[in-house]
């Protein structure tokens, strides 16, 4: 259940934050203040946290931390107005046919934005592989990311999978830019809109925001525009601290820096290594050897660039890791030494693959049915009463059982900030969450503490998916606050408030 999450994976996630500036727990997944000792930068991140509502990317205001809520206060209900709509509802209200990889879902639902987030949208959901953006996917136009836009907003114009163009003081008709600038609101921009009415991108820090909202100026705070749902938060810069096992790109973003063309370690800057005729070596820089790594490799690398099975005790390892020689007495069991402890247990590493599929949403449960659930999982350790709850559920409303068991997983947490998340975030979160569940679920109760404060330090097991803990502070400071696990752990608090944003 979602106890496992919250023990474990928020435990160590937030242990190792308060190692660079943050407290407590509560620094993180509340709304703690930061240390007088943190950075200026940090604390311009709580400032920015403790700001007035945003609004997210499905048109929601920011709700308060889901510490502060209780069973029973349900949120303002925020969603867009799409009565009777088979598929979905854009920021307009304008209901769509919900099956688009830039407009998913059924049943009157907030569109999600499936290929944004990396995902194709397969029958109201996104799943799968986001598709290339051309004339067979596209009916409108493809902007700079290669993802699908209506094309019919001045900011991204366009038809026939062309390329999306920015109409300035024109307006955006069938696809064409003429004619005069419309007001700029959510029908009429994908960006936000400034000052003086104008539609611009909303991926600035001077002018942030999406779905045709008001512009938003991050500079004031020092924080920086996200690049899923145009909100400003705090990002720090992409760093050996942020980025220890990969390199940083020329845009600042933590890369995994194993391949030929994005190579690097330890938050350098990568490097091209095909540039020079060169391959990158599994651990990350650019040599004349063979190429060995994720992409070429699932099992370990040997110093000379062969790819090895990684299941002897002299070459342990996969995913292109690079081989490990484990130490004497141990084995080496499902691709990692094992030297027979279970806290810490080994853990091989995560798939390049590794993504938490966004939640599906509905609007199937009412708030007496939330409100049932909240009461029957209460505690920080639901048992039998919750198990009953949810199966008496099944029966009365299976749609809303249905949702609300997309969050009772070892990925709940990682699925509810999905949707605020980039494909790179993503993959770092899933495989935080998977790492701390492999390396410290396994442990005693009065162990798990020590096993998840180490989680994160340097050379441990899951330091190399830092950026994930960073991507989920981000989301956390935006439109995925009502994410936010409650200070008292209480699991049944947390179905409630997640389920009212993606059930109800």
């Amino acid at each position: 259940m979602v106890r496992n999450l919250a023990a474990v994976t928020l435990l160590a996630l937030a242990a190792w934050l308060a190692a660079c500036g943050r407290t407590s727990e509560d620094a993180l997944f509340g709304e703690g203040d930061l240390d007088a000792g943190a950075d200026a930068s940090l604390d311009a991140r709580a400032d920015a946290d403790a700001s007035d509502a945003q609004t997210d990317a499905h048109g929601d205001a920011r709700p308060d931390a889901a510490g502060d809520a209780s069973p029973g206060d349900a949120a303002p209900d925020t969603r867009p107005p799409c009565v009777g709509c088979a598929g979905c509802c854009d920021a307009a209200g304008t209901c769509l046919a919900g099956d688009a990889p830039n407009a998913c879902g059924l049943g009157g639902v907030a569109c999600l934005p499936c290929a944004a987030l990396g995902f194709d949208c397969v029958s109201g959901a996104c799943r799968g592989v986001a598709p290339v953006c051309d004339a067979s996917t596209c009916s409108g136009c493809c902007d700079a990311q290669g993802l699908c836009r209506d094309g019919t907003q001045v900011d991204a114009c366009g038809a026939g999978a062309a390329a999306c163009v920015s109409c300035g003081a024109l307006g955006c008709v069938s696809g064409s830019c003429q004619g005069a600038p419309p007001t700029c609101g959510p029908a009429t921009c994908g960006g936000c809109c400034d000052a003086s009415g104008t539609c611009v991108a909303g991926d600035a820090p001077s002018a942030c925001g999406a779905g045709g909202a008001a512009c938003v100026a991050c500079t004031a705070s020092g924080a920086a525009c996200d690049a899923i749902g145009g909100y400003c938060t705090y990002v720090p810069p992409c760093s050996a601290s942020t980025c220890p096992a990969g390199c940083c790109d020329a845009r600042g973003v933590c890369q995994s820096g194993r391949t030929d063309l994005v190579c690097g370690a330890g938050g350098q800057g990568c490097h091209d290594c095909a540039a020079s005729g060169q391959a990158c070596a599994a651990s990350g820089y650019c040599y004349a050897g063979a190429h060995c790594g994720a992409d070429t490799c699932a099992g370990c690398c040997d110093g000379a660039g062969t790819c090895q099975p990684g299941t002897t005790v002299g070459a342990c390892g996969a995913f292109g890791s690079v081989c490990t020689g484990c130490a004497a007495g141990s084995s080496c069991t499902a691709f990692a030494c094992d030297s027979g402890s279970t806290c810490p247990a080994p853990y091989a590493g995560c798939s390049p693959s590794a993504l938490v599929l966004p939640p599906a949403p509905s609007t199937s449960c009412t708030a007496v049915e939330l409100d049932a659930i909240a009461v029957a999982c209460k505690g920080p350790d639901p048992g039998q009463p919750c198990f009953v709850a949810l199966q008496k559920l099944l029966v009365q409303n299976a749609a809303c059982q249905s949702c609300l068991l997309q969050f009772t997983g070892n990925d709940a947490y990682a699925r509810c900030l999905a949707p605020y998340l980039t494909a790179s975030c993503n993959h770092e979160l899933t495989c935080a969450v998977e790492c701390s569940d492999a390396v410290c679920g396994q442990c005693a109760t009065s162990q798990k503490k020590a096993c998840s404060d180490a989680l994160y330090s340097s050379g441990e097991a899951c330091a190399p998916f830092t950026a994930g803990v960073w991507c989920a502070s981000a989301a956390l400071g935006g439109p995925g606050a009502f994410c936010d696990y409650p200070k008292n752990q209480d699991a049944g608090q947390w179905l409630r408030t997640v389920g009212e944003h993606y059930c109800r």
